[in-house]
């Protein structure tokens, strides 16, 4: 739901911004893909969203509903659209951060990736991701505990 909202105010602060003259950015159709059904509660906010895009961009917004598998084949789709900014995803936390990590072939690089062959190495791959996440928390102003 969290993710709804924060799209929603997203796409709210991009419909009241003023374009540029130099700017041609839409020039053709956009499409937003949805990991679900027609008729969903996704597909109601999305095309809602969509409908306003329109209206600010004078541009058509297409809503490509691809459901199934969890939303994989709605991701899978979108990774590999060119990257011209012409293809959105409108999903959710489940789709972009769970899935991949039960996914057995990895659709998009995350970025943090276990490289070993022992379980020694693992071990110290654990760490530094710990570690790591340690000094994002305490960054962030976070106090977790354990």
């Amino acid at each position: 739901m969290r993710t709804l909202l924060l799209f929603s105010l997203i796409a709210a602060a991009c419909a009241g911004a003023t374009v540029a003259p130099a700017q041609t950015y839409p020039v053709r159709p956009i499409r937003i893909i949805l990991p679900g059904s027609a008729g969903s509660a996704v597909d109601f906010t999305a095309r809602a969203i969509a409908q306003r895009l329109t209206e600010a961009w004078g541009q058509q917004i297409v809503i490509d509903n691809r459901s199934g598998a969890g939303g994989i084949i709605a991701h899978e789709l979108a990774a590999k659209a060119a990257p011209d900014g012409y293809t959105l995803i409108f999903s959710t936390s489940a789709g972009l951060v769970i899935n991949p990590l039960l996914a057995a072939q990895r659709l998009i690089d995350m970025g943090s990736e276990p490289q070993s062959s022992s379980p020694a190495e693992f071990r110290a791959y654990m760490r530094k991701e710990s570690e790591r996440w340690d000094r994002v928390i305490k960054a962030a102003g976070l106090k977790i505990e354990r």
